[in-house]
């Protein structure tokens, strides 16, 4: 499920984001989760909450969702382009239950790219879904990208 921001409005060429002024954000959101979760839960499906896209007012939400045991679907081109590594500082911060991960490069801001081709350091993430067990989908746009990634990862995970 996506973690979505909100609705904004821009006022003077600013966009403001209307949940972040609205001191019941939190306790909300977190209430109807749990709600959609024990829903799921009773059909013995996971809720993963997927980062897309992120901005520092959010903080206390995921503070309060990682505190009523909620997972997460870790983006790692979204975490990238969207405030430049903000979920991994709360994921961190907060001991953040990671299950599920989409996996891509980012080149010049532009995410969904080959496995081998972007700036950040692939291996680091495939060493941590292996090490922590937990499912990856590798998200490129074409076929052609997706057997290059699925052939530069297996490599990585024959070379350990």
């Amino acid at each position: 499920l996506h973690l979505e921001p909100g609705a904004f409005m821009t006022i003077h060429s600013e966009k403001r984001y209307v949940y972040k002024y609205d001191k019941y954000y939190e306790s909300r959101t977190v209430e109807t989760l749990s709600e959609v979760r024990d829903i799921l839960n009773s059909h013995n499906i996971m809720l993963v909450l997927e980062n897309v896209p992120i901005h520092p007012f959010m903080e206390k939400l995921y503070k309060e969702l990682g505190e009523n045991n909620f997972n997460f679907c870790w983006d790692i081109g979204h975490d990238k382009i969207y405030n430049n590594l903000l979920f991994s500082s709360f994921k961190e911060k907060y001991n953040l239950q990671v299950k599920h991960m989409h996996m891509h490069n980012v080149n010049n801001m532009k995410d969904h790219q080959e496995l081998s081709l972007g700036q950040l350091e692939i291996e680091k993430y495939i060493d941590f879904v292996n090490d922590n067990d937990i499912h990856v989908v590798i998200e490129v746009k074409d076929s052609v990208n997706l057997k290059k990634s699925v052939d530069y990862f297996k490599n990585y995970q024959d070379s350990k």
